[in-house]
């Protein structure tokens, strides 16, 4: 009766070639350049799909005025290591990479708008007033510039912000910061036009410097002062310049710091989260003053103001009980991601130039652009999608190693018959060759060497049952092409060489090949003897016994034949001898670890191994990972993950 397989081992019919191991691999690598392309630039056309430019209320009448485009971007908090106060640690530089290539995808999507003006309404780097000297500052101005690229014809203004200088005290040291600035983007305080509307960046650090150190003074605001080449008289300058135009341009103000309002103000429904609350601390105020506040909207009498810092948007009416209309202002979404907000954005505005009869209609028009939330996209879209693959890889690797099991499996009577079928092996000649039963030997019945197993032709084959595996008998002669001799007693208190033991000295004919393995070892013949009729060269052992007693060794067993030959030890190593290409190859490095000495050594790629790489590549399962399911399924998620990670760093490549 034939024997059973192992339950849970059926053999099933194989399937087509359409389930493949190559076509999964390939369909699972388009999967994957699919989701990387929709991941890092896919989201970002889509999130934009509904961003256009505003038209203002006299372009949508049809009015022969040109329209311009303004591009304001707040908070883009680019990182440089030259800013960094302690020394940054490698999760520190893993975050700023992913943040600066964020930087890149959201820009590089957003320049695609064409604007024809870009203003940065202050904090284009993350730790400006840290700089310890010009040089520093100047790196990271142009590591900044660097990713927010921009055609020579469009216009860039600047706007200051509290980490791009200092704020709260006015020392020498912050001086410094100012001037490094300066050198860097441009003047702290500064007018320019578009289309006959007078856009004003404002100074909102200084402004909060000279507001702390008039109430320190206890001055109240309509007695005090201004700073020379300050930023309240920086303003009204400005002021009184525009009251002496005719006509008289809309003014516009970018401040950094956004206005005075009361706390519990609404900020409209497009704010993620509460509203914008006054609050100070080192280098930070949430809010210019009340007094500052009220003397820019009188001063000033501008048509919007347009603000950042906040991280979130807010959209505000500053209203006066003296002035019947109101003042918009808009604070404006980070462009970089922050844990404030779970999507960046940046707003678009129009400004077309006034009519012929003024403050009628309106000249600006300004949208919200959002980002997508690409925190998300790592968190909801890369990692579960990269444990499903792994899930469903190692699934299959799993079912495949069970099934070679299955068809590596057969009965027993199989497998007798398949011994017996070594009957009718060929010789390399060609013609048959009889293999004596004793002759029929397995790899486990030879004792294994505490240093690896022999050589294939040193096994020893067993043919009497009442012998020891391993050991021929005492009375046998062996009929394999392979002579056995004994070295004195078998005592197993004797001394031995643990590569070479006494059951292995045998002897074998004399062959061409030259293994450097294992030396000739004659019984009856010395140096210069001859086997077989075939003279042998000088042998590079020593045979002992041979013809002279004396010789025997002095641990020989009494009454043991003359002329038995033994191992001898080789002789040692000479020294001052250079190590071969194949040592000098090998990098090692040794350690201690859980208190035992461990070694890693990497040695140069072998043919072997590069066929193995390209085999890995092309999605074929390689032979030495066939058996473990769990080394197979870490083969094929490398061979699903380089065609992707090409993907994504062409797509970094085109970015940058």
């Amino acid at each position: 009766m034939l024997e059973k397989p192992p339950s849970g081992l059926v053999s099933k019919p194989a399937r087509s070639h359409f389930y493949s191991q190559v076509v999964r691999i390939n369909a699972l690598r388009l999967l994957w350049a699919t989701v990387i392309i929709w991941g890092e630039l896919g989201a970002f056309y889509w999130s934009l799909r509904g961003c256009r430019w505003p038209a203002s209320d006299n372009q949508q009448k049809g009015s022969p005025e040109k329209t311009s485009h303004v591009l304001l971007v707040s908070d883009a908090q680019v990182q440089h290591p030259a800013l960094q106060t302690k020394r940054e640690s490698w999760g520190t530089r893993f975050r700023r990479f992913f943040s600066d290539l964020n930087l890149k995808k959201s820009w590089h999507v957003t320049s695609q708008l064409k604007p024809d003006v870009i203003v940065f309404l202050g904090d284009m780097l993350a730790n400006g007033r840290g700089a310890k000297d010009d040089a520093r500052y100047s790196r990271a101005a142009k590591k900044f510039k660097g990713i927010f690229s921009h055609p020579s014809k469009v216009p860039v203004y600047y706007v200051p912000g509290n980490n791009d200088i200092w704020l709260g005290e006015i020392t020498p040291y912050a001086k410094a910061i100012r001037g490094f600035y300066t050198n860097s983007f441009g003047p702290l305080s500064q007018t320019f036009d578009v289309q006959n509307h007078t856009f004003v960046i404002l100074d909102a650090p200084g402004l909060v410097d000279e507001d702390y150190l008039r109430a320190g003074k206890g001055v109240p605001f309509a007695k005090w002062k201004p700073l020379s080449n300050g930023a309240i008289s920086f303003v009204t300058d400005i002021a009184s310049n525009l009251q002496r135009e005719e006509p008289q341009k809309p003014t516009v103000i970018l401040s950094h710091i956004p206005l005075a309002r009361p706390e519990m103000a609404n900020c409209g429904p497009l704010r993620e989260r509460g509203t914008i609350r006054r609050n100070v601390g080192h280098g930070y105020q949430s809010m210019l003053g009340r007094q500052t506040t009220s003397f820019l909207l009188k001063t000033l009498k501008p048509l919007a103001v347009f603000s950042g810092d906040n991280r979130d948007y807010c959209e505000y009416k500053h209203t006066d009980a003296a002035d019947a209309h109101s003042i918009r202002e808009v604070t404006l979404k980070s462009f970089s991601p922050s844990s404030h907000i779970r999507r960046p954005g940046f707003q678009l505005l129009s400004v077309t130039s006034p009519s012929s009869v003024p403050h009628l209609q309106p000249t600006l028009a300004d949208i919200p652009c959002f980002l997508p939330d690409q925190f998300k996209i790592y968190t909801s879209l890369y990692i579960p999608l990269a444990f499903l693959t792994a899930i469903f890889l190692f699934v299959l690797n799993l079912r495949r190693s069970r099934r070679s099991r299955v068809s590596s499996w057969r009965p027993p009577l199989l497998r007798a018959s398949s011994s017996s079928s070594l009957a009718s092996l060929r010789s390399v000649s060609g013609r048959s060759t009889p293999i004596h039963q004793h002759m029929l030997w397995s790899p486990s019945a030879a004792p294994q060497s505490p240093h690896g197993s022999f050589p294939t032709p040193l096994r020893i084959p067993h043919r009497f049952s009442n012998s020891r595996p391993g050991t021929p008998a005492h009375n046998s002669v062996p009929e394999s092409p392979f002579s056995y001799a004994r070295t004195g007693s078998f005592n197993d208190d004797e001394d031995e060489d643990p590569m070479q033991p006494a059951q292995y000295a045998v002897h074998r004919q004399y062959d061409d090949r030259d293994d450097g393995s294992w030396s000739d070892v004659g019984r009856g013949f010395g140096a210069g003897g001859s086997v077989g009729g075939r003279d042998l060269e000088e042998p590079d052992y020593e045979v002992v016994g041979i013809e002279n007693t004396d010789s025997a060794p002095a641990d020989s067993a009494p009454g043991s034949p003359k002329g038995l030959s033994q191992f001898v030890s080789a002789p040692p190593a000479p020294e001052n001898v250079p190590r071969s290409k194949k040592s000098r190859s090998l990098c090692s490095y040794s350690f201690v670890f859980a208190g035992r000495m461990r070694r890693i050594t990497i040695q140069r790629p072998t043919v072997a191994a590069l066929k193995d790489l390209l085999e890995l590549l092309k999605g074929r399962e390689t032979k030495r990972y066939r058996g473990n399911p769990f080394w197979a399924t870490v083969a094929d998620i490398l061979s699903v993950g380089w065609p992707p990670l090409l993907v994504w760093w062409a797509i970094i490549w085109i970015i940058s």
